[in-house]
């Protein structure tokens, strides 16, 4: 029988990067391990496996935050395209309601004080709102006054959507409008 383990690695070796890290995330919080742990278990049972320095360089990048696989295939593409990986879950003060905060999917932070949000719009947050509570309207106006309240604090609210991200140099272009930095030398 071949482990949980074992299945994670045989995946990271063979998926693509973007897909690989939403694997890799998910592995993390059900397997109860760090990034380095995955590592670990990269080396251990991936041994000379076609895809094995792809999936240790996943494995590097694994984190636990991520809430949901769109989140994690776009930042895949984002580090994929060559840009500073987000910090992820950051809290934002709420300005009405102080005692609140408000976590967002990622953010940078640049040199200069500028903080860049995004947001995974993913219909499925809000099916299953409108599942629990029966209007779609009263959520997608919660949203929006949630987004007006982060950007008293923040300098821009980047949302997306999967197709976004799917779309070649789609979420590219967009983090790009947006200012958002990359790293000297690009990709994957």
């Amino acid at each position: 029988m071949i482990s949980p383990e074992q299945t994670v690695v045989d995946c990271l070796c063979a998926a693509p990067f973007p897909q690989a890290l939403a694997i890799a995330d998910a592995a993390l919080r059900l397997l109860d391990i760090s990034s380095e742990e995955l590592v670990q278990l990269v080396r251990r049972y991936g041994g000379r496996k076609r895809g094995v320095r792809s999936a240790l360089r996943v494995a590097s990048y694994a984190d636990a935050r991520s809430q949901s696989g769109g989140e994690s295939i776009a930042r895949g593409v984002m580090i994929q395209e060559g840009f500073v990986v987000p910090e992820l879950q950051v809290a934002f003060p709420d300005v009405l309601e102080p005692w609140r905060t408000f976590y967002v999917d990622g953010a940078w932070i640049l040199e200069d004080g500028t903080k860049l949000v995004w947001e995974f719009d993913g219909k499925d947050k809000y099916t299953r709102f409108a599942g629990e509570h029966g209007d779609t309207v009263a959520r997608m106006m919660h949203e929006r006054q949630r987004e007006s309240r982060l950007t008293a604090v923040c300098d821009a609210v980047i949302r997306f959507d999967y197709r976004t991200v799917m779309t070649p140099g789609a979420l590219a272009r967009l983090l790009d409008a947006y200012g958002v930095p990359r790293v000297a030398s690009r990709g994957i």
